[in-house]
């Protein structure tokens, strides 16, 4: 199989349409890491119907679509079209009709892949066997991925066996013949499933004569029931008379319970009211005393409360004047303090102003001044300095170029008199190797007359398809014919069997049908089955449940109605339907409403398609057939079918008699076509070893002759580049003589190296002179604004604690003449609690009595209020009890009643 193309749109990096052709020969694809050479390969086995997306490094086989970048957006398609040459004609037979194929492997987000094959749409499955019969495929060994070659070597039997059988070109029918097996499992399965189904029919078949055979027990055993129940009748009513005769004297006992027992709740009811009526007022009386109890403990708490309240606020006053007489002697410090330190700042302020002079000024402005002449020396020293350095450099590194220069270029002249030498020998050994060994003459006469053999073989081979795929289409022909006849005769084979199964499952019944005895003109099924409906499924049998006798008189004296037919022209095999059938006429569907009302008695009109009108006004349409009607139709097709089967039968045989010769004549063109195809392939070897040694002849001497050219070219280059380089030595000999000494550079350096290590002392004396005498005029300067930072924070401080001194004096005034007021406090509260205390004395003896009443009184409550409890509930069980036995009494004389009923 050989590729000619392959294209790539949406797939991977490759978004725009690339097409990518494969020559004759090798073909290589070179770039660097990351441009996508690894995604041609993917796309090549992608094509060939690979399925599993890891194969392709993605998480999911919708990867390999473009999936976009900052510039270009994502793409909702790959494609890949891979272009094959099928002029040899080795594809296989259903691809094999064209010169070229074109397989085409396309999917989208979210719907999956599709393959086309010349524009065909086939299954991943024809792709993947198409190109196993050459003997290729996504996972063949013909494509070598990395650590591969490793992997074949260390590879297991089986592994190496598939490799061979892929080189045998016999890998193609192996998938072949798994699938094969895939298909025959399968009908396998299927046959057990219908091995199953008939065992389940056949189970409830026997199911279904086993009830049966319960429904014919039934009816024999039903008349012992009828037996059994009207004993059982009788004894049941002689129960329900003894039981209402004991329900009667039980219910006189149970009504004079309840009387006892309701006395006995009434007086226990009258005994709870009185001891409810009494609990009201003594409730009150303890309520009220305890009231007055709590509002007396609640004023004695607030007494203490009071006191305690008192005692802590002249506790707190006297602590708040002992603050305030604190606070007090702070601040009287505070103030001494603030007036001292306003006394010392004023005096250091004095002492600073004293020691300015009135010319500082002056000198600061020298200072400055000497300090401008210092730099613009330095500036100028150092000009001087780097250009001397300069000229001094300068010339060093021209000195230097020079020396390299010549150097580089006697280290060139030895290299080129070594090429130059080289070439030389070279070229002789070339004009010494070039002989008359190739005769390209001679070749390519050889080579004409392989190219006439190969047309003709191939013409051979054309012919040979052209049979063979006449012979395909031929055998393509005759299945198609013989399935249908192998497919009519099972159809009509299986439905005779189905029928002949019914009939013989309907011939195992007790009693024969009368259906079954009755021939019917074919076409008149349907009005038999509508004029006497279910009554055919009825016996001739005399002794069966349903059936039908024979009667004196055959054919009953009244008439159809004028120009109406009788329906038992068209009925025979029975006489026991001449009287029902003579009463029953054929007409055609638009006559029956009309003809309905001059029937007599017992007397149908039927259609053909199955229409009835009876006598009475009852009729109903043909869309409704009856049970009988379908079984008669069955019958006759079953007939029917006895008749078509051996004619099928013979079809079948004709058809399979043709396909066989034409699956023959398949087997010679095929053979032919292998034949021809053997010799085309020789002939086309032999012509292309031809072709190459012609080329390697034409190569050879073509090759020889440049590389004479090329040499004769490297010894002009050499030489040229010898007398260049002697024009460069003389060129840099003549400048290194015209450079002079360097003495005078170098003591031009010193000199004014010397002059800018002096400019630099100068610059740094004047530089210190003027940052002193600035330092210290900052300083001072600085020192002036803390002193007068200082002296405002100091007066602040001396207001203030005046103003504290003050407002203290007004507050410790204010704090004892309230601390006057709370003196008496105490002993004022600790007389009322003294007589607040007898009247709480009191208070706990009056509650203490009305709660003992109260306990009394609930107590023999609660003792009437059980003994009300107990005698209701005797009173309900005594209540329930007589309903009880009046619904039981009421019960048995109902059964009574219907017992007796029964037995009449």
């Amino acid at each position: 199989m050989k590729f000619d193309r392959l294209r790539l749109t949406g797939f991977k990096s490759f978004v725009e349409p690339v097409d990518l052709d494969i020559l004759p020969g090798m073909t290589g694809i070179v770039g660097p890491n990351g441009c996508g050479k690894s995604n041609l390969l993917e796309a090549l086995r992608w094509v060939m119907g690979e399925t599993s997306y890891k194969s392709m490094r993605g998480s999911g086989m919708e990867d390999v679509i473009f999936s976009g970048t900052n510039a270009r957006p994502a793409r909702n398609h790959a494609e890949v079209v891979l272009m094959l040459d099928n002029a040899a004609r080795q594809a296989t037979a259903e691809f094999n009709d064209s010169d070229n194929i074109e397989v085409v492997r396309r999917i989208e987000r979210d719907a999956g892949s599709a393959y086309r094959i010349n524009g065909r749409d086939v299954r991943a499955r024809d792709v993947q066997l198409m190109f196993a019969d050459a003997s290729t495929g996504s996972r063949s060994n013909s494509l070598v991925k990395q650590g591969q070659i490793g992997e074949i070597i260390n590879a297991k039997p089986e592994a190496r066996r598939r490799i061979l059988e892929e080189a045998a070109g016999i890998s193609g029918l192996h998938s072949r013949r798994h699938e094969a097996e895939l298909r025959l499992n399968s009908a396998e399965r299927n046959l057990e499933k219908l091995e199953e189904t008939i065992t389940n029919l056949e189970t409830q078949s026997r199911q279904l004569k086993r009830q049966a055979r319960q429904a014919s027990r039934y009816k024999n055993i039903s008349g012992q029931i009828r037996e059994v129940e009207a004993l059982s009748l009788h004894l049941r009513w002689q129960q329900a008379v003894d039981a209402v005769a004991a329900c009667d004297s039980q219910l006189v006992d149970a009504r004079k319970a309840v009387s006892e027992v309701g006395l006995a709740a009434a007086e226990a009811s009258t005994a709870q009211s009185e001891a409810q009526a009494s609990l009201p007022e003594l409730r009150d009386g303890e309520i009220a005393a305890a009231a007055g109890l709590r509002r007396l403990k609640l004023e004695q708490d607030n007494l203490d409360a009071e006191a305690q309240r008192a005692e802590e606020m002249i506790a707190r006053l006297k602590s708040q004047i002992e603050t305030v007489l604190q606070d007090v002697a702070r601040e009287t410090q505070s103030l001494a303090d603030a007036e001292a330190q306003l006394t010392r700042l004023a005096e250091e302020e004095a002492e600073i102003r004293a020691s300015i002079s009135d010319d500082e000024q002056a000198t600061e402005a020298e200072a400055a001044a000497a300090l401008a002449a210092a730099v613009e020396r330095l500036n100028e020293t150092e000009a001087a300095y780097d250009a001397a350095n300069r000229a001094a450099a300068e010339y060093e590194a021209r000195k230097q170029a020079l020396e390299a220069t010549l150097a580089q270029n006697a280290q060139r002249r030895e290299r080129l008199t070594g090429e130059q030498k080289q070439a030389e020998n070279t070229r002789g050994d070339v004009e010494n190797a070039i002989s008359a060994d190739f005769d390209v003459a001679a070749r390519r006469s050889e080579l004409q007359d392989l190219e006439s053999k190969n047309a003709q073989s191939a013409k051979a081979l054309t012919e040979a398809e052209a049979a063979y795929r006449a012979a395909r289409e031929a055998q393509s022909a005759a299945i198609e014919p013989a399935r249908e006849a192998r497919a009519a005769l099972e159809r009509l084979v299986g439905e005779s069997d189905a029928l002949a199964l019914l009939f013989e499952r309907q011939d195992t019944q007790a009693y024969d049908a009368l259906v079954d005895d009755v021939t019917v003109t074919h076409g008149y099924e349907l009005a038999l089955g509508a004029a006497l409906g279910d009554d055919l499924e009825a016996s001739p049998n005399a002794d069966a449940p349903a059936a039908w006798t024979k009667l004196g008189a055959e054919v009953l004296a009244q008439k159809l109605p004028d120009g109406v037919e009788s329906l038992s022209a068209y009925v025979a095999g029975s006489a026991l339907l001449t009287r029902a059938l003579s009463q029953v006429g054929l007409v055609e569907p638009a006559q029956g409403d009309a003809l309905q009302a001059a029937l007599l008695p017992g007397q149908k009109l039927v259609s053909q398609a199955g229409d009835l009108w009876r006598w009475d006004g009852y009729c109903h349409k043909a869309e409704a057939p009856t049970g009988a009607a379908k079984r008669l139709a069955q019958r006759v097709r079953l007939e029917d079918l006895q008749k078509e089967i051996p004619a099928a039968e013979k079809a079948v045989a004709s058809a399979v008699t043709a396909q066989e010769a034409a699956r023959e004549g398949v087997d010679a063109a095929s053979s032919a076509q292998d034949a021809a195809r053997v010799a085309s392939r020789e002939a086309n070897a032999a012509l292309t070893e031809a072709q190459k040694l012609l080329a390697e002849a034409e190569t050879s001497v073509a090759a020889q002759n440049e590389k004479l050219k090329a040499l004769d070219g490297s010894l002009r280059r050499i030489g040229e580049d010898l007398t260049e380089l002697d024009s460069s030595d003389a060129t840099a000999q003549q400048e290194l003589q015209n450079l002079g000494g360097q003495d005078a550079l170098l003591q031009a350096v010193e000199a004014a190296r010397g002059e800018v290590d002096a400019a630099r002392l100068t610059h740094g004396e004047k530089r210190g002179a003027l940052d002193g005498l600035k330092s210290r005029r900052e300083a001072r300067d600085a020192r002036m604004q803390r002193l007068a930072d200082d002296e405002k924070q100091w007066s602040q401080r001396k207001q203030a604690a005046g103003s504290h001194i003050d407002a203290l004096a007004a507050r410790q005034s204010a704090t004892e003449k309230e601390l006057t007021g709370y003196q008496d406090v105490p002993t004022n509260l600790a007389e009322r609690r003294a007589k607040l205390a007898d009247l709480v004395v009191e208070a706990e003896a009056a509650r203490q009595q009305a709660g003992d009443a109260l306990a009394l009184a609930e107590s023999r409550l609660a003792e009437a209020d059980a003994r009300a409890r107990e005698t209701q509930s005797a009173v309900n069980e005594a209540r329930e009890t007589q309903v009880r036995l009046e619904a039981t009494l009421e019960g048995n004389k109902q059964r009574l009643d219907e017992t007796a009923q029964r037995v009449r």
